[in-house]
């Protein structure tokens, strides 16, 4: 059965495929990392010390598409907000 015959809109279809794109990029680059690390799973590092560099490593190096940066304490959407 197509998606389109469940009457999805064709914009609905296009972000679906978006989501599942960036999140196969998503998860090939969490499989190199773990890899990079040394390890098949986060499970198996022995210290939350190692956990978090692991972490802090995917925080850093990982931007997804339409990523934006946003201050620490600031939510995105507070970027959005008019001003009246």
């Amino acid at each position: 059965m197509k998606l389109t015959s469940m009457g999805l809109s064709p914009e609905l279809l296009e972000a679906s495929k978006t989501v599942l794109q960036n999140s196969k990029e998503y998860e090939d680059f969490f499989q190199s990392a773990l890899k990079k690390f040394g390890v098949t799973s986060p499970a198996e590092f022995k210290s939350d010390e190692e956990k978090k560099k692991f972490f802090d490593y995917i925080d850093k190096n990982y931007k997804g598409k339409n990523e934006e940066e946003v201050a620490e304490g600031e939510c995105a959407s507070d970027k959005k907000k008019k001003q009246y």
